[in-house]
């Protein structure tokens, strides 16, 4: 997949500085948040609620990572939960979770913009995709 349009959304900054590089990653948190039925879950929300307290803890920036199709009006919610910004993947393969895909999503997105942590909510999907993308990334 080509991702390569999210260099200008990576590298506008937030409003709050521009992400710092240090060592071999970004210095920010994404959040991956879970859609079901055009609806964001409560824990997915919650999770970005806890990525907010902890950036700001040391910090950083928090994103979260919307994959779903038509899901960009969820980007709000994200936001009033403390997203500095919301990456929105808007793909119909994205419209029903396939773990697979996800994963390779994930991954490639991981290994391009090298976030400092990557947050899953504990629900069907986190608890299905964190240990894929872990061993994916080794």
């Amino acid at each position: 997949m080509d991702f390569s349009y999210l260099d200008d959304w990576i590298e506008e900054g937030t409003g709050a500085g521009e992400i710092e590089e240090i060592g071999d990653g970004y210095r920010n948190i994404w959040v991956a948040a879970e859609v079901v039925n055009d609806t964001l879950l409560p824990a997915a929300l919650a999770t970005m609620g806890q990525a907010r307290e902890l950036a700001d803890q040391i910090g950083v920036h928090a994103y979260g990572l919307l994959f779903g199709e038509g899901v960009e009006p969820l980007a709000t919610p994200l936001i009033a939960y403390g997203a500095d910004k919301v990456l929105v993947v808007d793909d119909p393969v994205f419209a029903g979770y396939q773990p697979e895909v996800y994963v390779i999503a994930m991954a490639e997105l991981v290994e391009q913009y090298r976030p400092e942590i990557v947050l899953m909510p504990a629900s069907v999907l986190g608890n299905d995709l964190a240990p894929r993308l872990a061993q994916r990334l080794n």
